[in-house]
């Protein structure tokens, strides 16, 4: 992955814990390869029961379609009966999910070996 504008992801599956990881890279705003990545993720929650974690350490930051993106992919995995994490959130973009309210929805990781550690460690409930 390289960072730039356009949105790219890679999704892989952490084999210790069975987590379905998406390390994002550059910007989730309203564009085709944004709702690309919506629509996978969404198409793999509704097939697969594992866990997912979105790893947004390389995100440049988060646009109001990229929350309403990462609202979406909650809304998707709280249907599917999905557990959901973050980790690696900027300042900037942890304050802009704050302020709109839905990080309180998330369980927040400092990068993505510790939202692996909190899972296998069932860690991964939202603080109240």
């Amino acid at each position: 992955m390289t960072s730039g504008n356009a949105l790219q992801w890679r999704t892989t599956t952490a084999a210790a814990t069975g987590v379905r990881v998406y390390r994002l890279d550059g910007l989730i705003t309203d564009s085709a390869e944004s709702y690309s990545f919506l629509a996978s993720a969404r198409d793999e929650m509704r097939a697969d029961p594992r866990p997912l974690l979105l790893d947004l350490s390389r995100i440049e930051h988060l646009t109001s379609t990229g929350v309403g993106i990462v609202a979406a992919l909650y809304k998707t995995a709280s249907n599917a009966d999905r557990a959901i994490a973050l980790a690696g959130l900027s300042r900037r973009n942890e304050m802009v999910l704050e302020v709109v309210q839905l990080l309180r929805f998330f369980p927040l990781f400092d990068d993505e070996q510790a939202a692996l550690d909190g899972y296998a460690a069932d860690r991964w409930a939202p603080e109240p």
